[in-house]
C-alpha cells in the first residue's frame, strides 16, 4: 500500500512549483527566446515539475501487493496510455 503521507508531500511539492511557474505566465514569447536566465528558469522548473507527476502516476500504478512500478516503466505506461 503507497503512504499517503508520502502522496500529499508530492501533491504539495507539484502546488509549490507550478506556483512559481504561474510567476512568469506574463512573459512573452519574444522575451523567452531573447533571455536565456528566463528559458533556464522556465524549463527547468517545468522538468522538475514532471518528476511528482510521474511518481504520483506510478503510486496510482501499484499492484495490490505494494509492488510498485518503476520510474521507466511509468513513462512507458504514460506514453502508451
Amino acid at each position: 500500500m503507497v503512504d499517503e503521507t508520502l502522496i500529499l508531500r508530492k501533491l504539495a511539492k507539484l502546488d509549490e512549483y507550478l506556483g512559481q511557474i504561474r510567476e512568469y505566465s506574463a512573459v512573452s514569447f519574444e522575451e523567452y527566446e531573447e533571455n536565456w536566465k528566463v528559458q533556464r528558469i522556465i524549463d527547468r522548473t517545468l522538468q522538475i515539475t514532471v518528476t511528482p507527476c510521474s511518481l504520483l502516476y506510478a503510486f496510482a500504478r501499484t499492484t495490490g501487493y505494494g509492488e510498485q512500478i518503476t520510474t521507466f516503466k511509468t513513462y512507458n505506461l504514460m506514453c502508451t496510455q
